[in-house]
């Protein structure tokens, strides 16, 4: 029985094993789990596709690229304690050797900082599965959508908090990705920023001038270009009363704004002394004032 235990189960001739990624993309320093189904005399099985960076045109993954060791038969799992061990090209398999437990072992994938397309290879015995063509870092990234808080400053400028949100496939966010921004006029900081864990890059745009931004990472680049303005500081009116002005009664006059102005504050001045401050007007407001003479 010492003898026995030293020499360990592998899968028999005939067995198939087919790898399942629980999810296509991983983001860098982040991780996924591998599920390994290792079947005697079974058949081939089409897990699904972690895709190559390409479509049909919808959204949906191209053909999958799974491969494993073609056989036929009915199939049944491999004796519970077959060990099946994990190779990567790049991250790393943990743990790398497993034992079945009704014909599966579950492993995990955990991505380093390289960025890349992974192959992961499972055997036991002569039998053996592939998974290639699981998506790290930058190589996750199918597209960048940009966006400003304000995306309007004021008549000379100022600062803008630009953010990025890099997508996956099915419109997760990635985090710990790298995000490059450029912009036609002002500066940006930081430059690159990196994703949050909600796959968003935050950076900040100091401009005196209208601008146009873009981001770009692994290869992808937003769709469209973000663009900055500036609003002008124009279209203050006053209308005079309507009414004859009477000395001891209410004299009402309606002020107003163009839609785009950039008043942060307006003051009217009746031409007796008295004024009255108003704040950032917005639209058109009517006031009164009472003259006394």
């Amino acid at each position: 029985m010492s003898a026995c235990d030293k020499v360990p189960l592998l899968a028999p001739s005939g067995t198939v094993i087919t790898l399942f990624p629980v999810s296509n993309t991983v983001a860098l320093g982040g991780e996924v789990e591998i599920v390994a189904t290792v079947i005697e005399q079974g058949v081939t099985s089409t897990p699904p596709s972690t895709g190559n960076g390409t479509g049909n045109g919808n959204g949906t993954p191209t053909t999958p690229t799974t491969t494993t060791t073609p056989t036929t038969g009915a199939g049944t799992p491999v004796q519970n304690g077959t060990l099946v061990s994990f190779t990567t090209t790049i991250g790393r398999i943990e743990p790398s050797e497993a034992r079945t437990q009704n014909g599966q072992v579950r492993v995990r994938f955990i991505a380093g900082n390289q960025s890349g397309t992974a192959t992961i290879t499972a055997f036991s015995g002569g039998a053996s599965g592939r998974l290639e063509n699981l998506r790290v870092g930058t190589a996750a990234v199918e597209r960048v959508i940009l966006s400003a808080n304000p995306q309007a400053l004021g008549p000379s400028g100022g600062s803008t908090e630009i953010q990025a949100r890099v997508e996956d496939v099915s419109g997760l966010g990635l985090s710990g990705i790298p995000v490059s921004f450029t912009a036609s006029a002002g500066a940006l900081s930081p430059n690159p920023a990196t994703t949050d864990q909600n796959g968003v890059a935050t950076t900040t745009l100091t401009t005196t001038q209208e601008a146009e931004v873009t981001a770009s990472v692994g290869g992808k680049t937003s769709e469209t270009a973000l663009k900055i303005t500036l609003r002008p500081r124009t279209g203050i009116r006053i209308t005079a009363p309507t009414d004859t002005v009477t000395a001891g009664q209410p004299a009402r006059f309606t002020i107003g704004v163009s839609e785009n102005a950039n008043v942060s504050n307006v003051t009217v001045s009746y031409g007796d002394g008295d004024s009255d401050s108003l704040g950032a007007l917005s639209g058109e407001t009517t006031i009164a004032h009472v003259y006394d003479e």
